[in-house]
């Protein structure tokens, strides 16, 4: 009878362990339901950052889109800048040599 009674007792003790466990899981579901609408919000917010820094990340490659037009303008009015200095330079010389060269035809005279 006594081990009748001991097999009882652990029957009970389970039985009284099993609504405990049920009210922690209980209590754990609940408190897991609170946090998905945390969690939504959080996943909402990085969500929408990640869309702005999408459209910051675009915004800077049409920029540096148009740094580079920029680049390669000024590259080919550098290069038209040079041409016209030695287009000038040239003709700096020309004048001068035709100074030369009427003060030479002056002192024939």
């Amino acid at each position: 009878q006594q081990a009748r009674v001991e097999e009882l007792t652990a029957q009970l003790s389970a039985e009284q362990v099993l609504p405990t466990q049920l009210a922690e899981q209980n209590a754990i579901i609940e408190e897991l339901r609170g946090a998905i609408p945390v969690l939504e919000e959080h996943v909402t917010k990085q969500q929408l950052q990640i869309e702005q820094l999408e459209a910051q990340v675009e915004e800077g490659k049409a920029h540096e889109s148009r740094a580079n037009r920029r680049e390669a303008d000024i590259q080919l009015i550098t290069a038209e800048l040079e041409k016209q200095r030695a287009e000038t330079a040239e003709k700096m010389r020309l004048i001068a040599d035709l100074r030369e060269t009427v003060k030479d035809l002056d002192e024939l005279r």
